[in-house]
């Protein structure tokens, strides 16, 4: 059977880390599927997890030690593998597509086939 390809967003990523079920539910679904992750989108969880981390009450070393953690489930995708799709995804877009969201969304018209940088990354996953 043909791995599927799941782009995660910063959103995502940041669930992942204070609470269980978002990454339980990324860690039972690894095995079938490859999750990519656009640079743009780690840096942005990076940028705003400590302070989320804070407003709980928790240890923002931790936190961010917990998103580190998550890159053993997916792949990070640099821009320049996928940066030649972006007008071709800007234009499918109805209306603007906000810039932390700009990356995902490039990178999924990017996997459709899955090109030869993702999906050499996917068997490896």
């Amino acid at each position: 059977m043909e791995r599927r390809a799941l782009v995660l967003d910063a959103n995502i990523l940041i669930r992942a880390v204070p609470g269980q079920r978002v990454r339980r539910t990324l860690e039972a679904h690894a095995d079938n599927i490859s999750f990519f992750v656009p640079e743009s989108a780690y840096a942005e969880a990076e940028e705003h997890l400590a302070a989320l981390v804070v407003n709980r009450g928790r240890d923002p070393a931790k936190g961010l030690a917990s998103l580190e953690g998550m890159e053993a489930l997916g792949t990070i995708v640099s821009q320049d593998l996928y940066a030649d799709f972006e007008s071709e995804a800007r234009k499918r877009s109805a209306h603007a597509i906000p810039v932390s969201f700009a990356d995902g969304f490039t990178l999924c018209l990017a996997a459709r086939p899955l090109p030869a940088f993702l999906a050499t990354s996917a068997k490896g996953t």
